[in-house]
């Protein structure tokens, strides 16, 4: 072999052997870490069985209490529904954020929102209810 190719094996030799050492060193200072947090444990006043007292007595009022807001969710008074399902919600005019459907404004951007009675769904002018009403389609654009 020649000189460079030696070199090279003496750098990564050099490397390994302090990788090795830093290894070691590491290990030791983690086991005196472990042993001292052992010893601190140890001496924890919890783990005296003189120091012991005997429960508070419980009351059942927290779990109760839990038991109340896990049945009853923040939501709307007038609908009444489950832990895991939200309250109904429809996208907003002008905002288009979700907002409650009892909604008479939207929150967002203080537009008022349309009742029942003034829905329009497909656009032609003439309110859903009157196109119910007169047997035409509310969601056909072409019977106006």
């Amino acid at each position: 072999m020649n000189a460079a190719a030696d070199q090279k094996v003496g750098v990564e030799a050099a490397f390994l052997t302090g990788l090795c050492l830093a290894l070691v060193a590491s290990s030791i200072i983690l086991w005196q870490w472990v042993s001292a947090g052992n010893d601190r444990l140890i001496l924890k006043e919890w783990m005296n069985p003189e120091n012991e007292h005997a429960p508070d007595a419980m009351t059942f009022q927290a779990l109760e209490d839990s038991i109340y807001t896990a049945e009853n969710p923040m939501q709307s008074l007038d609908i009444q529904q489950g832990l895991f399902s939200s309250e109904l919600r429809v996208v907003a005019i002008g905002s288009a954020f979700p907002i409650p459907y009892e909604a008479e404004i939207c929150p967002f951007s203080n537009i008022p929102q349309p009742t029942m009675n003034q829905l329009d769904r497909d656009g032609d002018g003439i309110t859903d209810d009157w196109e119910l009403r007169y047997g035409l389609d509310k969601y056909n654009v072409a019977d106006a």
